[in-house]
């Protein structure tokens, strides 16, 4: 989820560091955009404050990344955060229960705009690696690894970043599997890109298990159940024969 990080003073900085710490500062906030952790940043127009706009899947997760700010580790700022979530008030828009109103045509309630995220199907000796959801969208079914495309972030490039912080493995890219399209789960609406790749180091863990109950390798001629729709895809896609 996003999440709005307004900056408050606590004290000032000494001068004699101050050069010093803003260089720091500068470096540190970079890593975080880099990373996907900090989506935009400004300062406030009437004051130099800073105001990010934040992606984390929880406020306590961007405490603790923000305490990667030389800033905020040494107690010179801290931040205010408001979780965000969709304006969902142009569904009544479409409410055609309302006295009075003509009928708007047929479309979806726009709760928000759509996702990019990204899945690597990982193939060995026969087996897909897959990986046990936890949260929506699609809590308890076997989907494949992946994750967010972050902001000027390359599709092949944030397969390889998700794979590696989600397994501990490092991964090369074979071909494009086709595109998974999941407009109305559990209230969200994703597009992802697959990519068939092959492990090229390391031995896959679960490091994030507060994300996954689990991950496993399973025959392509076996599929688990339930399946989420991108493990779905992929299990046709590798198993279907060739054109």
């Amino acid at each position: 989820m996003q999440i709005f990080a307004l900056e408050r003073d606590r004290r000032d900085l000494p001068e004699t560091e101050r050069d010093a710490i803003l260089r720091a500062e500068a470096q540190a906030l970079w890593a975080l955009q880099q990373e996907g952790f900090v989506r935009t940043a400004y300062f406030r127009r009437d004051r130099k404050l800073a105001v990010l706009i934040l992606e984390a899947e929880s406020a306590g997760e961007c405490e603790a990344q923000l305490t990667r700010l030389p800033l905020v580790r040494n107690g010179y700022i801290e931040f205010e955060l408001a979780p965000l979530a969709p304006y969902d008030g142009y569904a009544r828009l479409f409410d055609r229960s309302a006295p009075g109103d003509a009928p708007f045509p047929k479309v979806d309630p726009p709760f928000g705009r759509p996702g990019l995220g990204c899945g690597a199907a990982i193939v060995r000796d026969g087996q897909l690696l897959l990986v046990q959801r936890k949260k929506p969208p699609e809590a308890g079914c076997w989907s494949l690894p992946g994750g967010k495309v972050g902001y000027r972030e390359k599709v092949a490039d944030a397969i390889v970043r998700e794979i590696r912080e989600e397994l501990g493995v490092a991964i090369a890219l074979e071909r494009f599997l086709g595109l998974v399209e999941t407009p109305d789960v559990d209230q969200q609406h994703w597009v992802s890109p697959v990519y068939l790749a092959r492990l090229t180091g390391g031995e896959p863990i679960n490091r994030e298990p507060d994300k996954h109950a689990a991950i496993a390798w399973r025959p392509l001629t076996a599929p688990p159940a339930p399946l989420a729709s991108a493990a779905r895809f992929a299990f046709s896609a590798l198993v279907a024969p060739p054109t």
